[in-house]
């Protein structure tokens, strides 16, 4: 007997997550924290660059380490074999970097040392070169997903080596975020995992993100801790913030809003003299 009725076989999972999938194939809760994320590095630029307010820069890492780390996980989840437009991607990124740093390269105080490091308090949307040598890295490690939760634990130890030796790179350090969330994004779907968590889990990941706060409070700059802060966060935040037409489209539109910001942020310290 023929009938219209359609059998749901997806697995829980995939239909708990289906109402948070935009019909255009991206995961909405990776652009509402990617929304956030950046409305929370605006809302920083502004304090820092426009106001008399100072305050220990390391209590805001975690927000341009969950932007490149999240990078890493919409390249797994999105842009996986997809070489053409991560190179692209790639291209712009970069070009964006060394076309808003003309001035520092050209500096006499400029090496390339100094670019390979990597200097948070040199260059200009210091962010961008990490970014765009993740993507330029994914396009290699793409057919490396059997391995994705050994490597994944590989780079995590190197983070946890860089900062017990105290080794200072920028851009290696940003990289090795970028490649966490790469690694785990190639078989784990944190969306799904995160819209399907039970209540109680609420407890653990608030200890998991106040805790690098706290020890940076006592002294202890443990940035493999806030790695950890970013992917709870996103877990509350799932939960928390399950729609937001205006976050969404922040995350959607992140790239351009991020270059837009810094460039007004730099034009009203010139027009204004700060």
């Amino acid at each position: 007997m023929v009938t219209d009725t359609v059998i749901d076989k997806r697995s829980p999972a995939d239909a708990a997550s289906a109402p948070l999938a935009e019909s255009s194939g991206r995961v909405q809760s990776y652009d509402i924290y990617r929304g956030l994320l950046l409305t929370a590095m605006v809302a920083y630029h502004v304090v820092a660059n426009l106001t008399p307010l100072r305050f220990d820069l390391r209590y805001s890492y975690w927000i341009p380490m969950g932007f490149v780390l999240f990078l890493g996980v919409v390249l797994a989840r999105f842009l996986q074999n997809k070489t053409r437009k991560k190179l692209w991607l790639a291209v712009k990124v970069l070009a964006a970097f060394f076309l808003l740093n003309i001035p520092k390269c050209l500096d006499a105080d400029f090496t390339l040392a100094r670019l390979a490091r990597g200097d948070l308090y040199y260059f200009s949307f210091e962010v961008l070169l990490p970014m765009g040598l993740l993507v330029l890295a994914s396009v290699f490690l793409d057919r490396t997903r059997r391995a994705a939760y050994a490597l994944a634990a590989v780079t995590f130890a190197c983070i946890v080596y860089l900062n017990i030796t105290g080794f200072d790179s920028y851009n290696l350090s940003f990289l090795l975020y970028g490649l966490v969330g790469y690694f785990l994004a190639l078989r784990l779907d944190l969306h799904a995992l995160a819209v399907t968590q039970r209540g109680w889990y609420a407890v653990p990941l608030v200890l998991v993100s106040a805790l690098p706060f706290v020890l940076l409070g006592l002294g202890h700059f443990l940035d493999y801790l806030f790695v950890l802060q970013v992917i709870a966060c996103y877990f509350l935040v799932t939960r928390l913030i399950p729609r937001s037409r205006v976050l969404g489209f922040v995350g959607r539109h992140s790239f351009v809003i991020y270059i837009a910001h810094i460039i007004a942020i730099k034009i009203i310290m010139y027009l204004t003299g700060w």
